[in-house]
């Protein structure tokens, strides 16, 4: 399967974690994001549909709407 390089925003601690991980484990997360997006491609469910999952999801562990604005704005 050919490969490509994308940029991805993350916060702070994940680009710090994965910049200070193993190269094993750096590639163990590309798979991983890879088999994510993937998933969600294939998906019979609407994008907004997912969308809507991971923002109860996140709603559920704590993410506020005014949280939420804060790291969008933390440049």
């Amino acid at each position: 399967m050919p490969v490509a390089t994308i940029p991805v925003r993350l916060d702070a601690d994940a680009a710090r974690f994965y910049t200070s991980a193993s190269p094993e484990i750096q590639n163990k997360l590309r798979i991983l994001l890879s088999v994510w997006l993937r998933e969600i491609a294939s998906s019979t469910a609407a994008l907004s549909a997912c969308m809507d999952e991971i923002s109860a999801n996140a709603e559920a562990r704590g993410l506020t709407s005014d949280i939420l604005a804060e790291l969008l704005n933390d440049d």
